[in-house]
């Protein structure tokens, strides 16, 4: 059929479609395709059911305290780096990159959760990261212990 189809689903934060649904999907795109073609028909822009947050730039000094690596409790180390005036975050499952939305609080690419980098109470907490999660036991923020 000469078609291309492209599913994305946010993994990272635990979404998943089954195999049989998308296979139902699409043998309906196949079956719609054998259909008369429609002259009307208009594409729709859609966008995420989030609020992007108005990005803000920060002080070099700022993301160099930022940086280092991170232990998260059950995910492994998270790296933050700077690289070419953006900071990043390095994991074990993709690099994403952090758009700082405040001084201590970035907005991950890809990722719903926001991460908020708060300076340590102790030495044992120091480079640790801490979830927040809500009622609904959804990922709510990460707190970031530099």
């Amino acid at each position: 059929s000469d078609l291309v189809i492209v599913h994305r689903t946010n993994t990272y934060e635990g979404q998943s479609v089954a195999a049989t649904d998308l296979e139902q999907l699409a043998e309906k795109i196949l079956n719609a395709r054998s259909g008369k073609v429609e002259k009307s028909a208009k594409t729709k822009i859609l966008k995420p059911d989030y609020n992007l947050p108005k990005e803000v730039m920060l002080d070099q000094s700022v993301v160099e305290r930022y940086s280092g690596t991170y232990k998260h409790p059950f995910l492994g180390n998270f790296t933050v780096r700077n690289q070419e005036s953006k900071v990043f975050l390095d994991t074990n499952i993709g690099v994403f990159r952090l758009f700082a939305t405040d001084t201590d609080t970035f907005f991950p690419e890809d990722l719903e959760t926001l991460m908020q980098f708060l300076p340590a109470p102790d030495q044992a907490t120091k480079f640790t990261i801490k979830p927040v999660f809500g009622e609904d036991k959804k990922l709510q923020r990460a707190i970031m212990y530099y």
